[in-house]
């Protein structure tokens, strides 16, 4: 509208454009980079062994007794996302450092959100 009453007739003009760096989390560069890293080490390393999901149980007991009573998962996602986290790096440690399945010679994560809010990842 302001470029309107400023007498600009022409759409083009109207507006900034604004590009989002590949390092802002969620911008289309940021998804393709990462796409592309992970096409690398595929080319790198070849097609993956293993595909793990971990998803996380509001029902957690680390989850469940840090809640006030009355409260819900659903009220402390702070809670829920600190203790997925913790539970990620469990699992990383288990399967890259001690090496249950072998060596890894690669590793890509990505971390959904499923539609409740849970975390959800994929490695």
């Amino acid at each position: 509208m302001d470029t309107l009453a400023a007498g600009e007739v022409n759409a083009a003009y109207a507006g900034k454009r604004v590009v989002l760096s590949k390092s802002f989390p969620g911008s289309d560069r940021y998804v393709s980079c990462r796409f592309m890293d992970a096409m690398a080490l595929v080319a790198r390393y070849g097609r993956p062994n293993y595909f793990v999901t971990m998803t996380c149980n509001p029902h957690w007991h680390e989850i469940i007794e840090q809640l006030l009573p009355g409260q819900t998962p659903q009220d402390r996602p702070d809670i829920v996302a600190r203790v997925y986290h913790a539970k990620l790096l469990d699992l990383q440690d288990f399967v890259i450092t001690k090496e249950f399945f072998g060596k890894v010679a690669a590793w890509a994560h990505v971390t959904e959100f499923q539609k409740r809010g849970l975390p959800h990842e994929r490695n």
